[in-house]
């Protein structure tokens, strides 16, 4: 064992110990429910009863050795919790950027747009359960969802590859069992406009279905002066259809198809610095985004009586297309756009134990096969098209894995979970460099052909530990994986630039609690984790880049999450994060630089979120709500060579609202104190720092009515 992770161990021991004595004896509000003898049959439902599935299975978020943030469909949607930025906002040590991962957690992501044309994710996105592969294809808004899971530390024995960061679940809300339908109407500064509705019609005693609905349009945020228009503006609109049965006794099956298409202008200006935090752009090239993506899964549960047998049946793609200015200035000088294309089509079974004894035990197979082509052009404005110069790489990709996992009750309080999987990956892949205009602005003129195959040996453990009904105490341990591959660089001697899979070791202890009748709850995690092979773009000669396993990194930190439910219409909740992390080794001979020692990118030290929720009956059927969101992320740094950084931030969102029988009407705000900071960040040397700006304040009202 390397010294590294022995200290690790150590260090998250006295964390984990720090934090405890710190919360029961420290805390004013805590320390009189230190040793409260509190059982579940006097926990108020409505907080106790927190299912989450993140262990692929319907568990009680109290007692599952892992460290989860949830997200009820209640506070998702327009004004509230809207997207994946504001999921990660609202969590500790979870950072978003369109740029990078674009989810980074506890300072693990991915290379983002470093990556060009390759950009596997290191936090996996799962919709209903299925893996979306590619940061493009998952939803811009998070509509009509049941729940909301954000899982941290490594997941990669259950949900496979490119889960070293940790895992999202969004689920989709299910149909109702009787006819019923909603719909909201919003309006906002920016001309910002939307409207959602769904249905749910039962078809028959045994079939139910939904169907969603929506759109959104703003204008942009951004003040163009040399084009005379805003950018950064919205135009989306989307569905999803539900249909769920039980087909016998013993056999439910779903289907979920859904849809979305976005045509904008991609809202990514990058513009010196100056004017990105003074929210202008001088770019004189229209920006253009289109983007169609949708997908189709089934899935089977099948009851056997001591087993259950579950199938997932997916097929996904998106079509993508953004032109952008090349130059990022007023001068008519150069473009750039990127093209893809992606199908990918995936198959699980599962065989679950269900006679509700110890052990039990689950086992996997899961295949996934995708198909991806895509190009990156930049050349001078004006040239016919197809002239430009062009980078494109064609690739497909099979991923084969079978996993088990297997829990056993040592005792009344002590249970352990064992879990390992074997995955195996073949890539093949075609990159080529191109220039009709022989400007050859991205390289010289190249075709090369690349196969590899990967594979690995994932295991996983944990133990939990319930001290009584409303206390769980918990250990993890955990290997993660993010696939090799093929990049859209060429590498020395015109060969394909094959790098390696990044490896990961995530240590993790814990503490669940509820006290005070379920009225205050408690938790509590220490971490350290080893992240090695780290793939990093680096430039070997004055022409040629590559994507290399260069780096190796480690991180730890702590996270408390604490809710308190002071009376039965009021709730309140705070989170804290707590991180260290930084590149171990780091060497790019090339230019003779060493980032060793440097903290990560998107790893801010300090992270805070906190939030209310308040919903009283003032007469009869009249009602009023509100709630409000304060997210804190300490400065950190955009790119290991340069030492600008995000500035500090301190995001506050705020809903007002009223209902009386079934129609509600609220206003709403995003980014009230109107915080500077950036989406997106590039330091070009002597032409100095450039950066997109993050939307300021944006304000609106919503109608909604259920029928």
């Amino acid at each position: 064992m390397k010294i590294y992770q022995r200290n690790a161990i150590f260090t998250v021991g006295c964390t984990f110990s720090i934090l405890m004595i710190s919360a029961f004896t420290v805390n004013p509000i805590l320390s009189g429910y230190a040793h409260a003898d509190t059982t579940v049959s006097e926990i108020d439902e409505s907080i106790e009863v927190i299912e989450v599935t993140a262990r692929r299975k319907k568990e009680s978020l109290l007692e599952i050795p892992l460290s989860v943030s949830v997200f009820d469909g209640d506070s998702i949607g327009t004004g509230q919790f809207n997207s994946l930025e504001d999921l990660a906002e609202a969590t500790p040590n979870v950072v978003f950027n369109p740029q990078a991962g674009p989810i980074t957690i506890r300072g693990v992501g991915s290379l983002g747009i470093n990556g060009g044309l390759e950009r596997q994710m290191g936090v996996g996105i799962l919709l209903d359960e299925v893996y979306i592969r590619r940061p493009i294809s998952f939803p811009i808004f998070l509509d009509d969802l049941e729940r909301a899971e954000i899982i941290r530390g490594s997941q990669s024995a259950l949900y496979g590859e490119n889960t070293v960061g940790g895992a999202i679940n969004l689920l989709a809300r299910k149909p109702g069992d009787t006819r019923g339908s909603d719909i909201e109407l919003s309006v906002g500064n920016l001309d910002y406009r939307r409207v959602r509705a769904g249905i749910d019609v039962p078809l028959a005693d045994n079939v139910n279905t939904r169907t969603f609905l929506t759109y959104t349009k703003r204008d942009g945020y951004i003040q163009n002066k040399t084009q005379g228009v805003s950018q950064g503006t919205i135009d989306n609109i989307g569905g999803r259809f539900i249909a769920e049965s039980q087909l016998s006794s013993a056999t439910d099956f779903l289907i979920i198809a859904d849809y979305d298409r976005t045509d904008d202008d991609a809202g990514l200006p990058f513009v010196p610095i100056d004017l990105a935090f003074d929210g202008r752009s001088e770019n004189d090239f229209p920006s253009q985004r289109e983007i169609d993506r949708g997908g189709i899964m089934a899935r089977i549960d099948h009851d056997f009586g001591e087993l259950v047998l579950t199938s997932i049946t997916a097929y996904r793609e998106y079509d993508y297309l953004a032109l952008l200015d090349g130059d990022f200035t007023s001068s008519a000088f150069l473009f750039q756009g990127q093209e893809e294309d992606q199908n990918q089509f995936s198959q699980e079974f599962r065989l679950t134990s269900e006679t509700g004894q110890s052990p039990s035990w689950r086992l996997g197979a899961y295949y996934l096969h995708e198909d991806f082509e895509g190009a990156q052009s930049f050349d001078f404005l004006g040239l016919a098209p197809g002239t430009e110069s062009r980078n494109t790489l064609e690739q497909t990709a099979d991923v084969s894995a079978v996993y088990g996992e297997l829990s056993w009750q040592v005792n009344a309080s002590i249970e352990a979970t064992f879990g390992l999987r074997y995955t195996r990956e073949k890539r093949d892949g075609n990159a080529a460099i191109t220039s009709g205009s022989g400007n050859f602005f991205l390289g010289s003129a190249a075709s090369v052909d690349g196969s590899e195959t990967f594979d690995d040996v994932l295991p996983e453990a944990s133990i939990a530990y319930q001290t009584s009904d409303s206390t769980t105490l918990y250990a993890r341990i955990a290997k993660g994986f993010k696939a090799g591959g093929i990049s859209q660089f060429v590498d020395e001697n015109d060969t394909a630039n094959v790098f390696k899979p990044e490896k990961s070791w995530t240590y993790e202890v814990g503490a669940k609690s509820l006290f005070a009748s379920g009225k205050i709850g408690l938790n509590v995690a220490a971490f350290a984790i080893d992240w090695t092979d780290q793939q990093v773009r680096i430039s070997i000669t004055p022409t040629v880049r590559v994507i290399r396993n260069a780096a190796s990194s480690s991180s730890k930190g702590a996270e408390v999450e604490v809710f308190y439910k002071p009376t039965e219409n009021l709730r309140l909740n705070l989170g804290y994060g707590y991180l260290d992390a930084e590149y171990d080794e780091f060497k790019v001979p090339f230019i003779n630089a060493d980032f060793s020692g440097i903290e990560q990118q998107y790893a801010p030290q300090n992270s805070v979120s906190a939030g209310f929720a308040f919903d009283r009956e003032i007469d009869n059927e009249l009602r009023v709500f509100a709630s409000g969101s304060w997210s804190h992320r300490s400065s950190y740094r955009f790119e290991p060579a340069s030492d600008f950084r995000q500035p500090t931030t301190n995001i506050i969102d705020i809903e007002l609202g009223i209902k009386y029988l079934d129609y509600a009407f609220s206003l709403w705000g995003k980014n009230i104190t109107d915080e500077a900071f950036l989406k997106g960040f590039v330091d070009f040397g002597p032409n100095g720092f450039f950066g997109v700006p993050a939307e300021d304040t944006t304000w609106g009202a919503s109608v909604r009515a259920t029928f």
